[in-house]
């Protein structure tokens, strides 16, 4: 009788978890990037990439302590779905310079590198 209340709650156990469990929709990323990175020439130009955001509002955003006016971005925020992103970098006639931008939904976030290659 012991090893039956024992096989039992084991049995319990085991199908508790199994109901519990994360299905398979709940491990889909928030927001995915086709590419995390964009590298530009001293010239400068634009250059894009594609975006989902599975659920949830967003927006693209940059730290203040990387904000400048060498660099734009459009668009700026949406609803989910898939999206382009076009970064367009002014030409550069000093040293390499970098800012990474964010792409939020909830809380949850995914960062693109943009670099510019300096003028010499």
């Amino acid at each position: 009788m012991k090893n039956f209340r024992l096989r039992l709650a084991l049995l319990l156990t085991v199908v508790f978890c199994g109901l519990s469990s994360c299905s398979k929709e709940d491990n889909i990323e928030p927001v995915i990037l086709d590419n995390d990175y964009l590298e530009f020439e001293a010239q400068g130009g634009t250059q894009s990439i594609t975006f989902t955001v599975n659920g949830g509002d967003w927006i693209v955003w940059v730290k203040p302590s990387e904000k400048s006016d060498w660099y734009s971005y459009t668009p700026t925020n949406g609803s989910a779905g898939k999206y382009t992103l076009s970064v367009t970098v002014e030409p550069n006639i000093g040293d390499s310079r970098f800012v990474t931008i964010e792409i939020n939904s909830n809380g949850n976030y995914k960062e693109l590198y943009v670099v510019q290659q300096a003028a010499y």
